[in-house]
């Protein structure tokens, strides 16, 4: 017998399909209340614990026994929602009605969860099959990582990823003050983030999808540096004055240093690279 949404047969027809409407006229005289326990039993179906008058078997199916009709028990058609799922709509007795997705009814049914895990894994990454064989309770963080396994979620790059601060057109932008030797500090204050951050994009550790290729830059040197008070063009006048006859304790006298600073400078010994 083909089953059809709707079509009303035997209770005990073990192959049920979604929607059907089953009533036991067969072994009841007609009119006679059937014991809907009794045949949800026979039929492989198991109580949903919270969600009285529910039921639930281990391969994927919901069934509902609480049709006013004594005789009449439902086999509820699933929704499938964007996300992927199937979910079904249920009334709890005395309550309004709230949709539920079927593999964690499925899973609050069947499967123990001792560890209190929030999530439940497809094991196959197929999330029509909620057959019990194919469920598992798994913590967010695996079942994440399961998902890029089977290909199923594809993380987000650049400011596509749910956690990124910065746009394409700000990386490329420090990217490029990277470059120049813009002070690290300076760029980190100027876009919110850190000097760990800016090291990163600059480097192309991150953001390589742009095409970036990582800078490398020493220690900022001359007057780049945080602790720099002379200028280029003073530490070339100093020189300059010493080779005219000025000796170094002279010399200091004109700039905000001190005699070994003047000594150092005279001796290359800090900024060699002018």
């Amino acid at each position: 017998m083909e089953l059809k949404p709707g079509r009303q047969v035997s209770a005990l027809t073990l192959d049920l399909q979604p929607g059907v409407t089953c009533i036991k006229g067969h072994m009841t005289k007609p009119n006679t209340p059937i014991n809907k326990k009794k045949v949800l039993i026979d039929l492989g179906f198991t109580p949903i614990p919270d969600y009285e008058g529910y039921w639930a078997r281990e391969d994927g199916k919901i069934a509902s026994s609480n049709n006013r009709e004594s005789r009449i028990i439902k086999i509820l058609s699933p929704l499938v929602i964007n996300s992927g799922y199937e979910t079904v709509n249920i009334r709890p007795i005395n309550k309004g009605t709230v949709r539920r997705t079927v593999h964690r009814l499925i899973a609050l049914t069947f499967l123990p969860n001792p560890d209190n895990l929030p999530e439940i894994n497809h094991r196959d990454g197929d999330k029509l099959n909620n057959c019990i064989e194919n469920l598992e309770w798994i913590s967010r963080s695996g079942n994440k990582k399961h998902a890029l396994q089977k290909g199923l979620r594809i993380p987000g790059k650049g400011e596509k990823a749910g956690n990124s601060k910065l746009t394409e057109s700000q990386v490329i932008e420090i990217h490029t003050m990277y470059a120049s030797g813009v002070n690290i500090g300076e760029i980190s204050s100027k876009y919110g983030i850190s000097k760990r951050h800016v090291y990163t994009i600059g480097k192309a550790v991150e953001w390589k999808h742009l095409g970036f290729k990582g800078i490398y830059r020493g220690s900022a040197r001359g007057e780049r540096s945080n602790r720099s008070v002379l200028s280029t063009s003073q530490v070339l006048e100093i020189r300059s004055l010493h080779k005219s006859g000025l000796s170094a304790k002279q010399i200091c006298k004109k700039y905000p240093c001190g005699i070994s600073c003047i000594r150092h400078i005279l001796a290359k010994r800090t900024w060699d690279h002018v």
